[in-house]
């Protein structure tokens, strides 16, 4: 049996293309589409995916074999991306950042939060000021609580350590001389240069019944000086009231120690 025409239908095309240029026994057809073989699936071609859900059936996407990439080079990238990520996000909404942030690195989140806490821009209730000391592991002096009062701590300068009483909680942006401030000073030889500063012009130095020097210039006397024998620290009481600050220095058992009961 012989055809006359072949048709053959290609993909994609509207139209039909029809060999008519030599008769070809149908016999020989079968024989080709019997002998002939599928070739091997090359790992390096992309193979074509039809794409699901798609009305267009004869569209097509590529799908490459996926690479094993190496961990150092991942990691490479994600160092060198994820600053501007965090930049960016910071940009829109701080509150977003800081959730970013606690999630690649809790320790520097509450670091930070610390950090403000010991800067003197955070109102301390008088536990959470007792909890920033021990946090701190540093000597801190102050005069005692005060009713109604709120604090503020700053150690950002070594080797001092400054606590200020807020009357009502109020006052924690107000720099003004008019706020009470307790100040640690670490210094090896306090007692002998605390005593030795009432030689000074105006200066009054004087030892306590208690064992303490006080030291304060007649010329400044809210401001007062306190150190004890054989402790590394000086303490200096600045009060907005008159006296009030001598008054502390010497009144016995005033100055003390930051510390949990």
């Amino acid at each position: 049996m012989e055809v006359d025409k072949l048709c053959i239908y290609l993909p994609g095309k509207a139209k039909q293309m029809t060999l008519t240029d030599k008769t070809i026994p149908e016999e020989k057809i079968r024989a080709e589409r019997e002998n002939k073989s599928t070739p091997p699936t090359s790992t390096v071609l992309p193979r074509i995916k039809p794409k699901r859900n798609s009305k267009d059936s004869k569209k097509a996407e590529l799908e490459f074999p996926k690479l094993a990439l190496d961990d150092k080079i991942i990691i490479k990238k994600l160092k060198r991306r994820l600053p501007i990520l965090i930049i960016l996000v910071a940009l829109f909404s701080s509150g977003l950042s800081y959730a970013i942030s606690k999630q690649f690195d809790q320790g520097v989140t509450d670091q930070t939060s610390f950090l403000a806490k010991t800067s003197g821009g955070v109102v301390l209730t008088e536990i959470e000021l007792i909890n920033v000391v021990e946090q701190l592991k540093s000597t801190v002096y102050w005069v005692g609580p005060l009713k109604d009062a709120r604090y503020t701590i700053n150690a950002t300068t070594p080797g001092q350590i400054y606590v200020r009483y807020l009357p009502n909680g109020n006052g924690v942006n107000d720099l003004s001389a008019k706020y009470r401030v307790i100040a640690t000073y670490s210094e090896s030889n306090a007692y002998e240069s605390t005593s030795a500063a009432g030689n000074e012009a105006n200066g009054v130095s004087f030892i306590t019944p208690e064992g303490s020097v006080v030291h304060y210039n007649k010329s400044a006397q809210n401001n007062v000086y306190v150190a004890y024998k054989d402790k590394a620290y000086q303490i200096e009481i600045f009060d907005p009231l008159d006296s009030e600050a001598l008054k502390l220095a010497t009144t016995p058992n005033q100055v003390q120690l930051i510390k949990s009961n």
